[in-house]
C-alpha cells in the first residue's frame, strides 16, 4: 500500500496548479508508521497527514487532495476532512452554494469546526446519509470514505453534480 500512497502523492503533485494553497492525504495508520514514505521525512510533511485505524482484512482507502482555498483559509478547512469520531472522511472539489443552510445540523450533535462546504457535506451525510446530495445546490464532486463500511465491497461513495438544483 506504500506504493499506492506514493502514486497518490505523484497525482497530487501533477495537480499543483489546480490547488496551490493547501494539500492533505489520508492513509491507514499502519502505513503512516512505515518509514519508506519519503514525504513524511520532509519538513512539515506530517502536518498534512490524516490517518484512520486499519480495520484488518477489509479494503482501505488513500485520499489525497490539492486545494484552492476560497471559503476557509484556515487549517480547520484542510482536506481530507474527517468526522470527530474518525468514521467518515471527505475530499471534494467545487462549491455547494447553499452549504450555510446546513447549519441546523448543530442540533443533531454535529457541530461545525470550519467554514467549509466540505464539512457541511460531511456533517450532512452523518445525519441524512446519501440523501444529503439531494439537499445540495452547486457544482461539486466529492469522495466520502465511510470507514465502518470498509469491510463491505464499497467503502467509498462518489458523488458529482452539474449545477444540481440550480
Amino acid at each position: 500500500m506504500a506504493e499506492d500512497a506514493e502514486a497518490v502523492l505523484r497525482m497530487m503533485e501533477a495537480e499543483f496548479h489546480r490547488g496551490p494553497d493547501d494539500w492533505g492525504i489520508l492513509i491507514p495508520s499502519s502505513l503512516a508508521a512505515e518509514i519508506r514514505l519519503p514525504w513524511l521525512l520532509q519538513p512539515g510533511g506530517r502536518e498534512y497527514l490524516r490517518t484512520y485505524p486499519d480495520v484488518g482484512s477489509g479494503p482501505g482507502a488513500i485520499l489525497g487532495t490539492r486545494q484552492l482555498s476560497i471559503l476557509d483559509l484556515s487549517r480547520q478547512g484542510r482536506m481530507p476532512m474527517g468526522s470527530g469520531d474518525g468514521r467518515l472522511w471527505i475530499t471534494n472539489n467545487g462549491e455547494i452554494y447553499n452549504y450555510r443552510s446546513f447549519g441546523p445540523l448543530d442540533g443533531h450533535g454535529e457541530s461545525f469546526h470550519s467554514a467549509t462546504d466540505a464539512e457541511a457535506i460531511l456533517r450532512g451525510y452523518a445525519v441524512w446519509d446519501e440523501t444529503v446530495v439531494a439537499r445540495q445546490r452547486g457544482m461539486f464532486a466529492f469522495v466520502l470514505f465511510d470507514e465502518p463500511l470498509s469491510g463491505s465491497s464499497s467503502p467509498l461513495r462518489f458523488e458529482r453534480s452539474s449545477e444540481a438544483g440550480c
